[in-house]
């Protein structure tokens, strides 16, 4: 009785051995390019292309510039009249940067003028300020087809030369996005 069970179960697995082996057979690509008859070719999208990569071009002022998420352009530069309690330090003026920005992909685009940099021709940087020209950018999220405009001010010594300004917003899940600019100083 005991040799009988085995027997039958050995039958079995040779059986259902045997059935998956003809099945992974029947199914596997042809070696010579052909399609086995009766199945038809899957289909396979193509593969998305990559995304635009940004340049390293340093834009004009007036100039529209293209990231992959959106587009940027810088309307105007120019010294700020402030009131007494924004006053730069001696020596320094407040420098106002007139921008407007679009969204131009499917995903939030991030806008805040602590994004700005401005790098002067010795390689001095200088961060976003508060009171100045206004009115100023305000911190919002453009969605495909949304603007912003506004000014981003920074605090420079009024002998500084060679002016560019830098602007990255961090959009989650994409390469680096900044443009450059030349400000014209």
């Amino acid at each position: 009785m005991h040799t009988r069970s085995t027997s039958s179960t050995a039958v079995a697995g040779a059986i259902i051995l045997a059935a998956a082996l003809f099945a992974c057979k029947k199914s596997a690509p042809s070696t010579t390019g052909e399609q086995p008859t009766g199945e038809s070719p899957v289909d396979t999208p193509p593969p998305e292309p990559p995304p635009p990569v940004v340049t390293n071009k340093t834009w004009n002022v007036g100039e529209k510039a293209m990231a992959p998420d959106y587009t940027m352009t810088i309307e105007n530069v120019k010294e700020c009249k402030t009131k007494y309690y924004f006053k730069p330090k001696k020596g320094n003026i407040k420098l106002g940067v007139e921008v407007s920005l679009e969204g131009t992909a499917d995903k939030d685009v991030p806008v805040n003028p602590f994004y700005a940099k401005v790098t002067d021709g010795d390689g001095y940087s200088y961060t976003s300020t508060f009171g100045g020209c206004e009115p100023d950018l305000k911190s919002v999220r453009l969605n495909k087809g949304e603007k912003a405009k506004g000014w981003i001010t920074f605090e420079v010594p009024q002998k500084s030369s060679g002016l560019k300004m830098s602007y990255n917003p961090f959009i989650v899940g994409t390469l680096k996005q900044d443009l450059k600019f030349d400000l014209g100083r």
